[in-house]
């Protein structure tokens, strides 16, 4: 759509530029997006390894490597790409030697030790609003049926939703009424109404990210249920809120 519109700028440097930043942003959601898709294909092949597994890891893995390729050689391209860089190894060591690589889930933490970190994540996001109520600016509210595996994108105004996992999302209400600053504050998604994993926090905005939240919904497969929830920021660090990510330590 931009293309349709940028004959009209008079200052054609302006427009390069903001034709290179819509670039870069396609680009890092389309990175995401592969990475997650990559992922899952991961763990499948390696939980049921088969013909069909390992066909579905390497379109995957091919998709991400040409998805980092084109994000990293994009004008304006400053980010670190470590855990893109990670799982790209992982999953080429799976591909070639698939009992090597299975022995990264004998040290992977299991279900329920990473639903009692993020319940401990939850409860500190109740803590925060409670100490820091009168800092907390309620910024978007967001309600939608879930069915499966969501990440909420935020940077700005600006709102992109990744599914990831079995049905698509069926959205009543996603409405930023303020936008995300551009500096490092810490969001909190304040939970009225889910069910467990309740909605947590992926990634806090930093400049590393251009500023960007990701926030992941979970519901079983089959359950279509409500998750509701207002989403406040406090200008704060995750580290001076004990918020930090534990996934990014």
């Amino acid at each position: 759509k931009f293309q349709e519109i940028k004959g009209r700028f008079e200052d054609s440097e302006l427009a390069s530029e903001i034709e290179n930043r819509l670039t870069m942003t396609r680009l890092l959601i389309q990175t995401n997006n592969r990475y997650v898709r990559d992922a899952f294909a991961l763990f499948d092949y390696l939980e049921e390894p088969s013909v069909e597994s390992k066909s579905h890891l390497e379109r995957a893995h091919q998709q991400l490597i040409a998805a980092r390729e084109a994000f990293a050689t994009s004008p304006g391209f400053g980010y670190q790409l470590f855990g893109v860089d990670l799982l790209l190894k992982k999953s080429a060591e799976a591909l070639e030697s698939i009992d090597s690589t299975r022995s990264l889930l004998r040290d992977a933490p299991t279900r329920q030790e990473i639903e009692e970190t993020v319940a401990n994540q939850q409860a500190r996001y109740r803590s925060v609003l409670e100490e820091h109520g009168d800092e907390a600016v309620l910024f978007g509210r967001f309600e939608a049926q879930i069915d499966g595996n969501d990440i909420l994108i935020i940077s700005g105004t600006e709102t992109e939703i990744h599914h990831m996992r079995w049905d698509h999302p069926s959205i009543k209400t996603l409405d930023i009424t303020k936008p995300l600053p551009r500096k490092e504050v810490t969001v909190i998604p304040k939970d009225i109404e889910s069910r467990p994993l309740h909605p947590f926090v992926l990634e806090q905005p930093t400049e590393a990210n251009d500023f960007t939240a990701r926030i992941y919904f979970e519901d079983e497969p089959g359950g279509h249920g409500w998750v509701r929830c207002e989403l406040y920021y406090v200008e704060k660090s995750p580290e001076e809120l004990g918020l930090s990510i534990p996934w990014l330590r």
